[in-house]
């Protein structure tokens, strides 16, 4: 009887998750789609730095200290 019940409680715990997976899907998906396409640039940025390449925080802290500079 206890191995039933417990089939039937996790049955009913698969079944209340997968109504949340349904309701967060799209938001997961579109998640996933912009880490899928910004992860490889990150790896490819991080590469360039320890190579000795410019970076984007380098190029964004040139672009603060020339604006502190102009003004």
């Amino acid at each position: 009887m206890d191995i039933i019940l417990g089939y039937l409680a996790e049955l009913a715990s698969i079944r209340s998750n997968f109504h949340l997976l349904e309701a967060l899907n799209s938001d997961w998906i579109a998640y996933i789609n912009i880490m899928s396409y910004l992860v490889p640039w990150l790896y490819f940025f991080n590469e360039k730095v320890e190579k000795g390449g410019r970076s984007n925080q380098n190029i964004l802290f040139n672009v603060r200290c020339s604006t502190k500079t102009e003004s």
